[in-house]
């Protein structure tokens, strides 16, 4: 291992420690930890160390990665764990994790007959970060406020990468911007997955200013997604918003809008970044 490796490990192992020590105190702040984990999850690759890196493989990750985002989010699960909220348990079985164990069994068992297998784990390790992300997400949006902090977070970094996607086109003058994810097919796939939720958000029973920046968030990652010149990219953004808007009509608050399936729409393409 380099210096470098030892000295990510050690400040990996102080950081989680610390900061689940801290948010086990300090409830409040879990929220700020929680918008944190959402804004930084695009740019991980910018606050990340990667053990056992291998430069010249151009997968998803170049080597056991593990980022500020992993330590907010581990340190999110486990403080829940231990010291839940008032009136909340302790955790709950998520909508879709079965799934989502079974498709992990299936990817380890291909990386099992696969040669070289030391490729296929950095991917595997990048699923099992996904799976802390999409935990840390279903187990702290128990309720209207934590929804709305949800919204606030991912309002953000949307309307951040869409504003950046603006700057690199038009300042930098990129042809297919990337944004912070360095790569403008998966910036593409950022923004159909994630601008849909707004087109709820904005039918739902929620604050004004929340609405006007879901509203914001929707029409800077429509400009995105055009700026990313990414194939069957606005076709499927149209697609998604159609069908996020019929969802949505059939919804008579927030409160029956939440839930798992905010989980289940969210939690899976941020903890894929």
């Amino acid at each position: 291992m380099q210096p470098k490796d030892f000295i990510g490990l050690v400040l990996a192992v102080v950081g989680v420690l610390s900061g689940v020590a801290i948010l086990s105190v300090w409830r409040r702040g879990r929220d700020l930890a929680f918008v944190a984990m959402l804004v930084l999850a695009p740019m991980t690759e910018d606050y990340d160390v990667n053990f056992v890196s291998r430069d010249f493989y151009r997968g998803t990750t170049r080597g056991f990665e593990f980022s500020l985002v992993d330590i907010l989010s581990l340190s999110l699960l486990f403080s829940g764990l231990l010291v839940p909220r008032r009136g909340q348990s302790r955790g709950y079985w998520p909508a879709s994790f079965g799934f989502m164990l079974i498709f992990f069994l299936y990817a380890c068992f291909n990386v099992a007959i696969a040669d070289p297998r030391l490729f296929g784990l950095f991917e595997l390790s990048k699923m099992v970060r996904g799976l802390v992300i999409f935990l840390a997400v279903a187990f702290f949006v128990r309720g209207e406020r934590e929804l709305r902090l949800f919204l606030l977070g991912l309002g953000l970094i949307v309307s951040y990468e869409g504003i950046l996607a603006l700057k690199q086109r038009y300042l930098y003058g990129l042809h297919r911007v990337p944004g912070s994810v360095d790569d403008s097919n998966s910036l593409s796939v950022f923004f159909c997955s994630t601008a849909p939720i707004f087109v709820a958000a904005i039918n739902s029973q929620i604050p004004k200013w929340l609405k006007g920046l879901g509203a914001a968030a929707i029409a800077l990652a429509c400009v995105g997604v055009i700026l990313t010149i990414s194939r069957m990219g606005v076709i499927i953004f149209v697609s998604n918003n159609g069908e996020k808007n019929n969802y949505s009509d059939a919804c008579c608050c927030c409160r029956n809008w939440g839930g798992s399936q905010i989980v289940e729409d969210i939690a899976v393409p941020i903890s894929g970044y």
